[in-house]
């Protein structure tokens, strides 16, 4: 029960970091680049599946209440379904996700995640980007949408995949505009700032951790750590 408070506390916590670093944004076009990508990579690495899910769909729901947490402090029904909505909506399955290869790592490496070295971090890293694939799926489908309704964000899009020479087939320009511009800073800079920040808080506090995100090891282990 005190558990299960702990981890409904620490998922609103997280949804309200999440809509904090949606703030720290600038914007070069229609879809601005943020530090959002850290909040749902960071309710996986704390919280279990559910628990994650539920962090960032309370993080939408905030929105739609027109609470100003999308970024530029935007909000309402009108933010989730416009051109960058298809984004916010693949945030519950990316955290979802990254909790559960989290979770399938830690059961395969049979430590905990306070006891990773760096090589087991590195391959984190590297699930957060597969964890991250709802995200920019549903984000090209939802923008392609928009890019063949507004005339304007057709040519804006036509634009800013010229300038890496992808803009003649329409599909690989909508690619490059909505999802290839912004890799780089998701997995170089968003994605290692919430690994770090997790694993700092289960070496400080290693019960409080794993209360809130419980035990992934293997049966029989040495130690017991956590990660969520």
């Amino acid at each position: 029960m005190a558990h299960g408070a702990a981890k409904a506390a620490a998922a609103s916590l997280l949804a309200a970091v999440t809509g904090l670093l949606a703030q720290l944004s600038f914007r070069a076009g229609p879809v601005p680049y943020t530090m959002q990508n850290a909040g749902f990579i960071l309710a996986g690495l704390l919280l279990p599946p559910k628990w994650a899910f539920a962090s960032q769909l309370l993080y939408l729901s905030v929105i739609a209440t027109g609470i100003p947490l999308a970024s530029g402090f935007r909000g309402g029904v009108a933010v989730l379904l416009g051109p960058t909505g298809g984004y916010l909506a693949g945030f519950p399955l990316a955290a979802l996700l990254m909790s559960a290869l989290r979770e399938r790592y830690l059961r395969r490496a049979g430590r905990g995640f306070a006891e990773l070295g760096a090589r087991d971090l590195a391959a984190l890293w590297l699930l957060s980007a597969v964890a991250a694939a709802p995200v920019y799926a549903l984000g090209f489908l939802a923008f392609s949408y928009w890019v063949s309704a507004d005339p304007s964000l057709l040519a804006w899009t036509l634009r800013a995949a010229g300038l890496l020479g992808l803009a003649k087939d329409l599909r690989l320009a909508v690619a490059t505009a909505s999802v290839i511009v912004f890799v780089p800073q998701d997995l170089l800079v968003d994605h290692p700032l919430a690994l770090l920040v997790a694993h700092r808080v289960a070496r400080a506090a290693p019960s409080v951790y794993e209360a809130l995100a419980g035990s992934a090891k293997a049966g029989g282990g040495a130690g017991r750590g956590a990660r969520g």
